[in-house]
Order: structure tokens, then sequence, then C-alpha cells
């Protein structure tokens, strides 16, 4: 191991006791791992050591996921991501007509939030046909292509429409075809139903305490938030950008194009430039966990982490600003990368 990981593994350890910080840190240089960390535990109460094998949920790396299942679509033909998707759904005939396919998932619909629920620990059938009815009665936030705003709604959306192409549940379709062909073979999809073998405990840290957080229902955002996964399936992930591989090239031009007024949402990926550097990034936050796979394609370079502590920023804007000062000089920050909690609202 050379100069370069022992100190950022020095620095890390002496982070994770102070702060509590807990997963996993991978990076990956050139397609080679050059660094891995696992700190903290999988499940504090029984000392569960975190491994390979242990699985996080991903959060709205889903979205992700989503996004690569219809643009698989319109490569083949299918769909029109500029056409209006009360094409592909009667619920949404009702929705404003300027809404398209790309503004939903740019986060540019104005749509109001549909996943909210009052009590994210109760388990509950989701009707999301029924929830569109409803969401064509809601005020928009704004009109379609306006402005950005992060909201699950519009993955739900998506979600919807794979369901009616593939004529089966989402969960069945990213599970048995989309993570298969991606190679995440440890990967699925949460909605409260079976339990998920070598889970990791989600924690929170409360009053400067780590407290363990409560059951989350994330059948209620669907596409847009329900998977989990091993690090193995961030590195799966990793390896699909960075050969860019699946779709077209130029379905990938549009998945990974930066808009020229450089808001940060893509088609479930963030493209922007990070301490002079422009970078692909797939990641989720909420309750208890946070994902990530940021890549740099120009210097062949990714950091990859799951996490199970905590709902705070640390990782994306104290952890990668760390790894960049280590691996190449001085860090000068970069956009803070702040998501609607979307589901979590109350």
């Amino acid at each position: 191991m050379g100069l370069k990981e022992n100190r950022l593994r020095e620095w890390l350890l002496d982070y994770a006791q102070k702060e509590g910080l807990s997963g996993i840190i991978e990076i990956i240089d050139k397609d080679k791992v050059i660094f891995k960390e696992y700190l903290g535990c999988a499940n504090k109460e029984e000392k569960t050591p975190i491994t390979d094998d242990t699985r996080f949920r991903l959060y709205s790396m889903t979205k992700f996921f989503v996004a690569i299942a219809i643009m698989k679509l319109y490569d083949q033909g299918k769909v029109d991501i500029y056409a209006h998707p009360g094409e592909y759904l009667e619920c949404a005939k009702n929705l404003d007509d300027r809404l398209t396919l790309e503004n939903i998932m740019l986060h540019r619909s104005g749509l109001y939030e549909i996943s909210s629920a009052e009590d994210q620990s109760v388990k509950r059938d989701v009707d999301f046909e029924e929830d569109m009815i409803k969401l064509c009665e809601k005020p928009m936030y704004f009109a379609p292509g306006e402005k950005e705003r992060y909201t699950n709604t519009n993955f739900i959306i998506m979600s919807m429409i794979l369901e009616k192409f593939h004529n089966m549940p989402l969960k069945e379709y990213l599970e048995n075809v989309l993570f298969k062909e991606f190679g995440m073979k440890t990967a699925c999809c949460d909605e409260g139903d079976t339990e998920i073998e070598n889970m990791a405990i989600g924690y929170e840290k409360v009053d400067g305490k780590i407290q363990r957080i409560p059951y989350v229902n994330l059948k209620l955002a669907s596409g847009a938030a329900f998977g989990v996964g091993t690090i193995r399936d961030v590195e799966a992930l990793y390896d699909i950008v960075r050969n860019r591989k699946i779709l077209s090239e130029k379905a990938w031009e549009l998945v990974l194009r930066k808009p020229e007024d450089g808001y940060f949402f893509g088609f479930g990926c963030v493209v922007d430039v990070w301490n002079g550097k422009l970078i692909y990034q797939q990641n989720g936050v909420h309750y208890g966990f946070r994902s990530m796979q940021r890549y740099l394609p120009n210097e062949d370079f990714a950091i990859l982490a799951l996490t199970n502590v905590g709902f705070e920023q640390d990782l994306r804007d104290i952890v990668c600003e760390k790894i960049h000062e280590i691996y190449f000089g001085e860090s000068k920050g970069g956009p803070k990368f702040v998501m609607d909690k979307g589901f979590a609202n109350k």
C-alpha cells in the first residue's frame, strides 16, 4: 500500500471514530481497486462486521437504473422521451400538456411530490395509478421546463411506464432482468415484504449520539428509491458508466450530458464539475444510509461508497474533499448536492 492510501486510511479511521461514519469507502484508479476500507459495523448492537456481502440501501441511486431501463426502450424505438407521459399511461393523460418524459427525468416537471407518507414505519399497499389521478388535481410547483426541483414523483411515473411496457412489477423487472444485465449479482428491491439477507442496519446521529432508525417503507417511493445492494453491485454500476455499456452512444450522450444552465440532476445521474474535474455521479441519501459512485472520466478515477450512518452531507462534502486533497492536491470544494427529502417529507 502506498503513502496516499496509508494517509487516507489513517484519516478515515480517525474521522469514523470521532463522527461515527460506518460503511465502505473504495477508490478505483484506471479500473484497479487501489483502496478499500471497512468502517464501523453493519449491526452495532450485535457488532456485526461490514464485508463485501453487506447490503445497504441505495436510495436514489435506484433512479439511475430506472433511467437506463427507459433509455433501453428509447434505443429500441419503443419510447419517445420527448412525448407526454399520457402517451404511455392512461392515468397521466390529464397532466400538464407541456410535460415530457425528458423534463420528468431531468426533475424539471414541476410535479407535486406524491410519495410522502404520514408514517414511514407503516407498511401499506400503494396504488400509484390512484395517486396519479389525484396528482392531476394538485397544484404544480412551477411550469414544466421552467426550473428544477428534485422530486420522487418523477421517477415513480417512469417506473409505472416500465411496468406497462414489461407487463410485470418493477421489482421483478429490476431483479430478474436489469440487475443481471448490469452484473449486479446481489442487488434487490426492498418493498418491506421479505427479510433481506446480510442487510445493514441504518443509524442516525441525534444530538451527537448514534441511534438506530425505524423501518422506512420504500415501497412508497418505488423506482425512485427502493434499491438495495452491496459494494460489488456499485462496482458493477461503475463498470457500466465507465465503459458505457448496455445503451447506444446516442443514449449515453443524453444520459451524461451537462445542461447548459449548469443544473445538477440529469437522467438519474449528476453531471457536473468538481474541483475543476468533470464527474458522473449516482447517489442516494436518506435516513440511515448513503450511496455514491463518483467517476472522474478524464482522470479515470472513481470513489465508491456505501454507509449506514446518517443523513448529513459528510460523505460527499468532507470525505470526498479529503480524498481529492490526498490524490490530486488542494481541494477547492465543489457543488453541494442537496437532494430533496422526497418521501420523508412530513
